[in-house]
C-alpha cells in the first residue's frame, strides 16, 4: 500500500471488498502509520484470503524499497500461483505440508528478489515478513524477523502470539535480502469464523499489552479494529512506524457487536457534527444492520430535534409578525388621527387670533392628542411604539408652540 497518514482499509476503507470477503465470513481491518518517523517503511497487504505485513528495517537505506518489494513479489505468488504446480513435486503431497512447502518457497523467492535488488543499488537493505494465506478455514503463515502473529482461535482473549523474534542480541539475524536464503518459519493454525488473527510490527505489540488489546477488541467494531489497535500503540509512545492487519471471524464479531454498536454510537453522539461523523455513522449502520442490530440513526434524531426547534421558532415568528401587524395598524390609525387633527389645529390656528374661546377649543384638541398618545404608550411599551409615538410628540410640540405664538391677550 501506499505511504499516508495512517492507511485504513475504506470504510476504514470498510475492509475488503464485499465479494472479496466471503459473504462477511472474516472481516478485515488495515492501518499503517508512519507515526513520529518522516517516512512509513512498512507495507501491508490485504486482499481475499491473503494478508501479509513487511517492515523495512529502520537505519537501513532503501528500507521502504524492501519491505515493498518483498510483498509485491509475495502478494503475487499467494494470490496468482497454484501451489500444486508451483512446489516441485506438490501434486503427491497433503493440503497441509503442500501449503507449507509454498509458503516457504514463496518466501525465499521474495527474498531473492529483494537481495537482488540491494546488490543493484549497491545497498544493505532488507526487510521483514509475515504472511498468511486461508485455505477453508484452516491458515497457514510464513515468518522471517519481528513483526507479530497474535490468533485466538475460539474468542479466548488475549490473543496468543504464534511468532517468535528472530533475534541475536539487539540485531535481527533474519530478514528478507540479508543473505541468499531468507528461511522462514512456517505454522498452521484454526482460522474458524468464530475467532480473530492480528498481524502486527514491532511498533505495535511492543508499545500495546495483552490486557490493552483484548480490551480494544473487545469493544471495537471490526472495521474499526485495526485503527484503534494502532492509534494505541501510537498514543502510548511507539517511536516507529505502526502497522495492524485485523481479521475478525463473522461469529465473533456478533457475539459481541451489541456492545461495541452501543459504546460507538455513545462516542458519536458526543462528537461534533462534521462530514466526517456523517461517514463514521453510516459504517456504524452498516456494521449494525450485519449483526441484526436496530439502529437509529443519531444525526436525524438531531435533525428532527433541529427540525422541531426550527417549527416552533416559525411558529413564534408567525405570532411576533401578527402583533408587528397589529401595532402598527394601531400606529397607523394613531397617525392619521394626529394628521386630521393637525389639519383642524391648523384652522383653528388661523381663528385664534384674538379669540379666547377658539383658543380654548384648540387647547382641549391638544389635550386630546396627547391622552391617545400617552395611552397607546401605556396600553403597548414597545420600542416601535415608542420611537414612532416620539415623532408624533415631536410634531405636536411644533404644533402647540405655533399656537402659543397667536394666544390672545387675557382680557
Amino acid at each position: 500500500m501506499g505511504e499516508s497518514e495512517y492507511q485504513v482499509s475504506e470504510s476504514t476503507k470498510s475492509s475488503l471488498d464485499l465479494k472479496d470477503r466471503r459473504e462477511f465470513l472474516r472481516n478485515c481491518s488495515v492501518f499503517s502509520s508512519p507515526g513520529v518517523r518522516p517516512q512509513n517503511e512498512d507495507t501491508i497487504f490485504a486482499e481475499g484470503d491473503v494478508w501479509i505485513i513487511a517492515d523495512g528495517l529502520g537505519g537501513h537505506a532503501d528500507g521502504k524499497v524492501a519491505s515493498e518489494l518483498a510483498v509485491e513479489t509475495l502478494s503475487h505468488l499467494l494470490c496468482h500461483e497454484d501451489p500444486a504446480v508451483f512446489v516441485i513435486g506438490g501434486q503427491r503431497m497433503l493440503e497441509g505440508e503442500l501449503m507449507e512447502a509454498f509458503l516457504m518457497d514463496a518466501v525465499r523467492q521474495a527474498g531473492a528478489v529483494v537481495l537482488q535488488e540491494a546488490r543493484r543499488r549497491g545497498s544493505n537493505m532488507a526487510t521483514t515478513v509475515t504472511a498468511v494465506i486461508l485455505k477453508g478455514e484452516q491458515a497457514y503463515c510464513a515468518h522471517v524477523g519481528d513483526c507479530a502473529l497474535l490468533v485466538s482461535e475460539n474468542g479466548d482473549l488475549p490473543p496468543v502470539r504464534r511468532t517468535v523474534e528472530h533475534r541475536r542480541g539487539a540485531s535481527l539475524n533474519r530478514t528478507l535480502g540479508s543473505n541468499e536464503q531468507a528461511t522462514p518459519d512456517v505454522i498452521s493454525f484454526s482460522a474458524g469464523t468464530q475467532g480473530l488473527f492480528l498481524l502486527g510490527c514491532d511498533g505495535f505489540w511492543e508499545h500495546v499489552g495483552d490486557t490493552e488489546i483484548s480490551q480494544i477488541i473487545e469493544e471495537t467494531p471490526d472495521y474499526l479494529l485495526a485503527e484503534r489497535l494502532g492509534q494505541a500503540a501510537l498514543a502510548n509512545g511507539s517511536p516507529d512506524n505502526v502497522s495492524v492487519i485485523a481479521v475478525v471471524g463473522q461469529e465473533y464479531s456478533a457475539s459481541r457487536a451489541a456492545r461495541q454498536v452501543e459504546l460507538e454510537r455513545s462516542r458519536l453522539d458526543r462528537s461534533a457534527v462534521s462530514a466526517e461523523k456523517t461517514n463514521q455513522v453510516d459504517n456504524l449502520r452498516n456494521f449494525a444492520i450485519r449483526n441484526g442490530i436496530p439502529f437509529a440513526n443519531p444525526l436525524e434524531e438531531e435533525n428532527q430535534a433541529l427540525r422541531s426547534d426550527n417549527q416552533m421558532l416559525e411558529n413564534e415568528n408567525q405570532n411576533l409578525q401578527e402583533e408587528i401587524s397589529r401595532l402598527h395598524n394601531l400606529v397607523t390609525g394613531l397617525q392619521q388621527k394626529v394628521e386630521q387633527q393637525e389639519v383642524d389645529y391648523q384652522l383653528l390656528v388661523d381663528r385664534t387670533k384674538n379669540s379666547s374661546s377658539n383658543y380654548k377649543k384648540l387647547h382641549e384638541l391638544t389635550v386630546q392628542v396627547l391622552g391617545h398618545i400617552h395611552h397607546l404608550v401605556r396600553q403597548y411599551p414597545n420600542e416601535m411604539i415608542l420611537a414612532l409615538t416620539r415623532l408624533e410628540l415631536e410634531r405636536l410640540e411644533k404644533i402647540y408652540r405655533a399656537l402659543l405664538a397667536y394666544k390672545p391677550p387675557e382680557k
